[in-house]
């Protein structure tokens, strides 16, 4: 897996890698005309059943979730479309992701990485920590693109209520929580530390070239998209 964007795997470099790591209970790959997709010990990809991680690739082959005032809806459109469709293709058509009802009947996608049931998990910055911590060699790359690399930036915000009876108390907790001086938790304990340091220390852990895969790429390829 490449940790910079110019050397990213196409989607059909992707698929083709995904087909030799995937491996039913005898053995065989899903390239192999023995592979028994009934019985598979080893699936390739971890893919997530949320519009959330299918954006960057509805973006990366040109298409939209809605037109730029939000007035109308384009999934519908054939890029969107198509790019939905080679998502579920990895599941129902080349057998190198788990369906969703398998995916549910297992563990954690991060202990599936350190047990071999998954070859690679896409998933997010949040993941950075827990899986630093869980005492396996693991890298970070950058993900397979349709027509040009794109990931997105995500976001989370909080606000309050101008109906809020005490505005200044909510207002003196958001500051108290969003400390990074005193608050160890934003450099230990969550998946999204604000402060710099505590991203640096994090992606310290990490093999592959993670700072240029993350950092980099996020801050050069990526669309900026509210949670």
């Amino acid at each position: 897996m490449t940790a910079t964007a110019e050397e990213a795997w196409s989607w059909e470099e992707f698929v083709a890698i995904c087909r030799k790591l995937t491996i039913d209970r005898n053995g065989y790959d899903a390239t192999n005309p023995n592979f028994n997709a009934e019985h598979i010990t080893t699936y390739a990809v971890a893919f997530p059943q949320s519009m959330l991680f299918a954006l960057p690739f509805i973006y990366s082959n040109g298409g939209q979730v809605a037109s730029d005032d939000g007035q109308k809806l384009l999934l519908n459109q054939p890029a969107a479309v198509e790019a939905l469709q080679q998502i579920q293709d990895l599941i129902y058509r080349y057998h190198v992701a788990p369906t969703p009802s398998t995916l549910q009947s297992m563990p954690s996608a991060s202990f599936m990485l350190q047990t071999g049931k998954v070859a690679m998990e896409i998933s997010g910055h949040w993941q950075t920590l827990g899986l630093s911590q869980m005492g396996f060699d693991w890298g970070m790359g950058v993900l397979p693109y349709f027509k040009q690399p794109t990931t997105i930036i995500c976001g989370s915000s909080l606000g309050i209520f101008t109906s809020s009876k005490h505005p200044e108390e909510a207002f003196q907790l958001f500051k108290a929580l969003g400390d990074t001086a005193s608050n160890d938790l934003f450099g230990n304990g969550l998946g999204k530390p604000m402060h710099s340091k505590s991203w640096i220390k994090q992606l310290k852990r990490v093999k592959n070239c993670c700072k240029v895969a993350y950092l980099r790429n996020s801050l050069t390829f990526s669309k900026p998209t509210l949670m």
